[in-house]
């Protein structure tokens, strides 16, 4: 009996630190939902700004197709920037439903192979908006006749432009905390 007494001791003293041990992975597992949570509520914010940005965007573009119909003979480089600019807000669209679609993915998967697919993502759009905010700037796509409402027009684009730069520095420098929150988790884990 004294025996079968001690082995149910040494059992309930190995249950003990199992429970002690899961007790602290699941601490670990929370803190981690919880960084990926707050990643995710940032880029939130960040893609509401860009709808709040695509929304004036359109707005610009419908007024200045609206002032193209009435100058149809006399504006057609204007047409063609006005065209230009409907793709690019297209383009903006479609990058902003990726990135949510990949943000709401996020929570769900609580995985940092997806966070640092994402920082990836980023980079390429960034890469390509600059592309494309620099075709845009592009003497070769500025109308070659004009009026002075359609200059204020599109002085009025191209502080929607510069916004858009603005964005995306803001784009970047997510991009590179997520980088440095990828490196310090690889740390802690090798360590």
């Amino acid at each position: 009996k004294t025996d079968s007494y001690q082995s149910l001791q040494q059992q309930a003293k190995e249950q003990a630190n199992l429970v002690n041990k899961l007790q602290k992975q699941l601490a670990e597992q929370e803190s981690e939902t919880a960084e990926q949570t707050e990643s995710y509520q940032s880029l939130q914010q960040q893609a509401k700004e860009q709808a709040n940005l695509i929304e004036d965007l359109q707005q610009q573009l419908s007024e200045q197709k609206s002032l193209a119909t009435q100058q149809v003979e006399s504006n057609q480089a204007l047409q063609q920037q006005a065209q230009q600019q409907a793709n690019l807000v297209n383009k903006l669209q479609k990058q902003l439903a990726e990135q949510e679609s990949q943000a709401a993915q996020q929570v769900e998967s609580k995985s940092n192979q997806f966070l640092q697919q994402q920082t990836q993502d980023q980079e390429k759009r960034i890469a390509e908006l600059e592309h494309q905010l620099s075709e845009q700037q592009s003497p070769a796509n500025q109308p070659t006749e004009s009026y002075e409402s359609l200059t204020q027009h599109n002085q009025e684009q191209e502080d929607r432009i510069a916004t858009l730069q603005k964005q995306i520095v803001e784009l970047k420098r997510w991009a590179t905390l997520g980088k440095a929150e990828l490196n310090k988790r690889r740390s802690r884990r090798l360590f």
